[in-house]
């Protein structure tokens, strides 16, 4: 059987659809490694690739618009209303223009991480369809935008969800109940090698040091290390961080100066200072990390996500508030004291890839 061609369209807010859609392509190309892979997001190719190094083409173009960010956990909803009724005013346009650009490109499967125009545009050039993601932009949009967005256009997305041959739901993911094409998979991730010794001898750091990731999942947030402390039970802490945090504690690395892949940076780490995002939790989750995350109670997705957290890792909640204050010392006592826990087997990458190797004719 010749190689067939599979589009994988993923939402660019953020990084977090990147790094979950990634295993199971990664996977489904183990399983037929003559598939040629298109990446369709707003993403450069360095960042691509670092996921997804057997991609074969990349088409930087952002299908669906996500919410518009004020910082890593705050949404500007206003803005995003604005933006949602703009992207939908010439919908039937941008369908009919994709649907052309897949036919022309034959595509034979289109994966979505979950822009859902993609699914419509497919749907319309007949072309099959799965949709993948913890979360889907129907509910977002609902939640988040409440009275500002109409019940018309919300149908119509969740139409296009609807058109999917599966919505392969990720654990762990919200509820999505209405959705009658839905097939619950495990965790998708890809769980990072242990480069620990490697980056404290390259540091010139102590080997007892205590290695803190912190990172808000590719979207930055106003942080001051300033309190945060130098030794823990009598041994160094060092953060990892981005390069605006680094100027504020003598211990800072800038995240951005080390030779080192995002998952083994989890994977090396003793502890990870987070926001709810699938990505990080499922890499911490299936690397055994203790993690701290910061409350996010305005994103729809936070309450499946923590809920699961807290059932298989070590793990505590702070305010924005104790991120910049002392008052993180004690929490990070705690998980450190606790250490590192029996990790997460990723079934659901293996899961994933069976179910579009099955569309694509080879299982």
């Amino acid at each position: 059987m010749s190689g067939k061609h599979l589009l994988v369209a993923i939402s660019s807010h953020g990084f977090g659809h990147l790094s979950q859609v990634a295993p199971a392509v990664n996977a489904l190309k183990g399983l037929l490694p003559d598939l040629t892979i298109t990446v369709r997001g707003a993403f450069d190719a360095a960042r691509i690739f670092s996921r997804i190094p057997l991609a074969d083409s990349i088409e930087a173009i952002a299908d669906d618009i996500g919410m518009i960010m004020i910082d890593a956990v705050n949404t500007d909803v206003d803005a995003s209303a604005t933006a949602l009724r703009a992207f939908h005013s010439d919908w039937d346009r941008k369908v009919d223009a994709l649907a052309e650009h897949l036919v022309k490109h034959q595509v034979d499967l289109v994966l979505a991480d979950v822009p859902y125009l993609t699914l419509a545009a497919a749907e319309r050039a007949g072309i099959p369809t799965v949709a993948l993601s913890s979360l889907n932009w129907a509910d977002i949009f609902e939640d988040s935008l409440g009275h500002r967005i109409d019940q018309v256009l919300l149908n119509q997305i969740r139409d296009c969800y609807q058109s999917a041959r599966y919505f392969l739901q990720c654990a762990p993911a919200m509820p999505m109940a209405w959705l009658n094409n839905r097939k619950v998979i495990g965790p998708v991730c890809s769980p990072g090698k242990p480069q620990r010794e490697r980056l404290l001898t390259e540091q010139q750091l102590p080997l007892d040091t205590w290695l803190v990731l912190v990172s808000m999942g590719g979207v930055q947030l106003d942080l001051t290390l300033q309190d945060w402390p130098a030794y823990i039970r009598n041994r160094p802490v060092y953060y990892v961080t981005q390069a605006d945090s680094c100027k504020t504690h003598p211990h800072a690395i800038s995240i951005d100066l080390l030779d080192c892949h995002y998952s083994d940076l989890i994977a090396s780490a003793d502890l990870v200072v987070t926001k709810p995002g699938y990505g990080t939790f499922a890499e911490v989750a299936c690397s055994g990390i203790p993690v701290i995350y910061l409350e996010r109670n305005n994103w729809p997705e936070t309450a499946a996500l923590t809920a699961w957290l807290h059932t298989v890792a070590n793990c505590r909640s702070v305010t924005y508030q104790q991120l910049n204050s002392a008052s993180i010392e004690p929490v990070m006592d705690d998980l450190l004291s606790q250490g590192r826990y029996l990790p997460v087997k990723p079934s659901g990458n293996d899961e994933a890839a069976t179910v579009l190797a099955n569309l694509l004719g080879y299982l």
